[in-house]
């Protein structure tokens, strides 16, 4: 009787967590997810353990990004290492790998080359980037780590799209060729 209820309440906070999360409120969303967090890892739920990690780990990175709170970023590295754990033991793959890429360098928890070598390696072969994933977190860290050379050569592997436009603008306002980007940012 006590696990159903237990089970109930847990649904309800399931719903909750989703409510705040999908409204975009990610502060009011911690409580729920650090709730959940605790009850899938007692409950030997492991799947659903590692999915609140991981959704622990990219919501502190988030905030930390936009509010630059240093406990924030504690906390995301706190959650990446139980993640990266995670990952090794359970032998995780799949897609949210970019994410997880992603987010560890824009809190500067991996460098650039880091990176580089870890969508080079498939990280560390659990997962297959697709090339528009692989080339666009290159161009995020070129861009970010003022790699001009690598960055112009990734953008000139991009087919002529809005998209290509988008890169050869960062590049040139990055590079401080305002001429170059004044054309561009007409279009």
């Amino acid at each position: 009787e006590r696990d159903k209820d237990e089970h109930i309440k847990m649904q309800a906070v399931e719903v909750l967590e989703d409510m705040y999360s999908e409204s975009g409120d990610k502060k009011k969303s911690l409580p729920w997810n650090i709730l959940l967090h605790k009850y899938f890892k007692n409950t030997s739920q492991v799947q659903k353990y590692s999915g609140q990690t991981f959704d622990l780990a990219l919501t502190y990175s988030r905030l930390y990004l936009s509010d630059s709170a240093p406990e924030y970023k504690t906390k995301a590295i706190y959650y990446f290492k139980i993640l990266d754990k995670l990952i090794d033991s359970l032998d995780l793959r799949g897609p949210f790998l970019n994410w997880v890429l992603q987010n560890k360098f824009d809190i500067e928890l991996l460098s650039g080359k880091e990176v580089v070598t870890l969508l080079d390696n498939n990280y560390n072969s659990r997962y297959q980037f697709t090339r528009p994933q692989s080339r666009n977190l290159k161009l995020q860290v070129y861009v970010s780590t003022n790699q001009f050379d690598s960055l112009k050569a990734y953008i000139e592997r991009i087919p002529a799209s809005e998209f290509k436009l988008i890169w050869l603008k960062k590049y040139y306002l990055k590079k401080g060729e305002y001429a170059k980007a004044i054309p561009l940012l007409k279009e």
